[in-house]
């Protein structure tokens, strides 16, 4: 079976612009010996560059995954929802199997309706034309980007201690995804009441919810100084975790790396800077 393969978009510029050489990472792709992973933010951080440089990472990727098979991974939200949900079968003594947050298709990885993305037309659109479709839409421009960082920066230093998971108001979306109601795997519909809900997550392990723990643990360890902050820094705290937890290997940059290590995160990604060599071990 392929391992799963989670670049950081850095360095999807970097084998685009032939930074860094490809001849065993295209093999291996081709050879079926790894699947590359894609989210929902590699492609909201292609739209947001320069149409030049756009083209160019979104033309090498279509032309890399014609040769092999590419998978996308849904969102961390989607996948706090379902983790917790998974949870809570367990809790009730269901068997609900492993979590599943691979998909073929990128558009099978949304749970909303996005002009443009006809869901039966976008299964065959290939990452240039996502990406060109993306950019000229409004919800996909990180508007709220700085001024969520500024509510992070102003909870933490009220805080002065490290996240409570258990305080919705501080993130946002750890507790604030468990589902109202979740579906069994024989297609029946449990409601969960608030008591149930405080029962579940009482007796909750973080192993249970890898993602969320992730994320925690990037939040806790993460700088969130009170000068320098840019926009692109929010989304670090969604770009990581759900591929760190899913995928058999994930890359990211010093900075998200360091986060997640001062954070106490039970699993660590490779860096940026390691992959030229894990490359040449394929």
């Amino acid at each position: 079976m392929a391992r799963t393969i989670y670049l950081d978009t850095a360095l999807w510029y970097d084998l685009a612009e032939g930074r860094i050489r490809t001849e065993s990472f295209e093999s291996a792709i081709h050879d079926g010996i790894i699947t590359p992973v894609f989210s929902f933010i590699h492609l909201m951080e292609f739209a947001q560059s320069e149409i030049t440089s756009r083209n160019r990472v979104t033309r090498y990727i279509d032309a890399l995954i014609q040769t092999g098979r590419a998978c996308w991974i849904k969102s961390l939200p989607v996948v706090s929802e379902e983790e917790l949900g998974h949870g809570y079968l367990r809790f009730q003594a269901i068997d609900s199997g492993p979590v599943k947050v691979l998909k073929d298709a990128f558009v099978d990885t949304l749970r909303i309706t996005v002009q443009g993305l006809d869901r039966v037309e976008a299964r065959t659109y290939n990452v240039t034309t996502l990406v060109s479709i993306m950019s000229g839409l409004r919800q996909f421009r990180k508007t709220r980007a700085l001024l969520d960082i500024v509510r992070l920066q102003l909870l933490r230093l009220k805080a002065g201690k490290s996240v409570d998971p258990s305080r919705s108001e501080y993130v946002r979306n750890v507790w604030a995804d468990m589902p109202r109601s979740v579906q069994t795997p024989r297609g029946l519909w449990l409601d969960i009441t608030p008591a149930l809900t405080d029962q579940f997550l009482r007796q909750l392990r973080w192993e249970e919810i890898p993602a969320i723990a992730l994320r925690v643990a990037l939040l806790n360890g993460w700088s969130l100084g009170l000068g320098g902050a840019k926009a692109s820094d929010f989304e670090d705290l969604f770009h990581i975790a759900p591929p760190l937890a899913y995928c058999d290997v994930a890359f990211t940059d010093k900075r998200v790396y360091a986060a997640l290590e001062r954070g106490g995160a039970t699993r660590l990604p490779k860096r940026n800077s390691e992959f030229s060599a894990w490359c040449r071990e394929l």
